[in-house]
């Protein structure tokens, strides 16, 4: 996996290289005016990281200009490079975003809070988790200090790819740091919990969450009532229900249908039946329980 990402990112950024250092057709000529490289108004990459231009860039183009960015004297800004990985990371094309990444750092581009962060939601997307965690290793020995978007991420991946452990680990050390963790970080070790059938430990995380006044939020309670209702911990399930509505959340089809889904499962159908008519009554439809 990690080297066909990054093989497919170097080949592009190869290719368009190749076109900015070769003998250049008459377009680029303007570009060693003043003195400086590359600082001709067509190509001026200020321009095009403006935000109405980053937001019809095409993939190809994207690489173009960043072989124009790291061919400029002196480098653009780290804020400049982030706003074109940003713009690609948008496309979804995370192994160009790692590629242009390790680029720059060969090239002596020190990465920042924000560029750090996209590198590894890309590592994360693609699934190089334990590149992520060296990325993380690397801010905090320079001195950059992970905030909450960080870690939430690598716990995220953590948990999708099963290692709940090394996620757990991972929020008792941003919690030994100092570093507050949100409904994000929350809920996806809420709903890792459930899935492995740990409903007390995932009750205590929705405990501390509210002890710290970090509000549950809708993926909270349907990770726990649905984990609940499937378990045939229906009292749990119905508790968790009340506390939604004494805080103003509205259920959606999926909190209904978990409910009246374990309500089946258990015989209790004149429940599942009520619960249904109330589903129905909020408008929620659309969905087979």
């Amino acid at each position: 996996m990690r080297s066909s990402v990054a093989i497919t990112g170097k080949r592009l950024l190869h290719r368009h290289t190749r076109v900015i250092t070769g003998s250049a057709p008459a377009a680029l000529c303007g570009f060693c005016c003043s003195g400086r490289a590359f600082s001709g108004h067509s190509y001026d990459y200020r321009e095009r990281l403006s935000k109405t231009r980053l937001s019809d860039l095409k993939l190809d183009d994207a690489v173009e200009l960043f072989s124009v960015m790291v061919q400029s004297r002196p480098f653009p800004s780290i804020v400049d490079f982030s706003k074109l990985l940003s713009a690609i990371a948008k496309m979804k094309r995370f192994d160009v975003v790692i590629s242009l990444g390790e680029q720059m750092q060969n090239l002596g581009i020190s990465h920042n809070l924000y560029s750090y962060s996209i590198l590894i939601n890309g590592l994360c997307k693609t699934g190089d988790i334990d590149l992520a965690l060296t990325l993380l290793k690397k801010m905090e020995n320079g001195k950059i200090e992970a905030d909450v978007v960080i870690y939430s991420t690598i716990i995220d991946s953590l948990c999708k790819y099963k290692h709940l452990d090394d996620a757990l680990n991972l929020f008792n050390e941003m919690e030994i740091k100092g570093i507050r963790a949100n409904v994000v970080t929350y809920n996806s070790l809420i709903s890792c919990l459930c899935n492995y059938g740990r409903w007390s430990d995932a009750s205590q995380l929705l405990s501390d969450m509210i002890k710290r006044k970090i509000n549950p939020d809708l993926v909270t309670f349907n990770a726990l009532i649905d984990a609940f209702g499937k378990e045939g911990k229906l009292t749990e399930a119905e508790k968790l229900y009340e506390e939604m509505i004494k805080r103003s959340i509205d259920p959606n089809i999926f909190i209904y249908s978990s409910l009246i889904n374990g309500f089946c499962m258990h015989d209790r159908l004149e429940e599942a039946k009520q619960m249904f008519s109330l589903m129905v009554s909020k408008s929620c439809r659309g969905v087979e329980v």
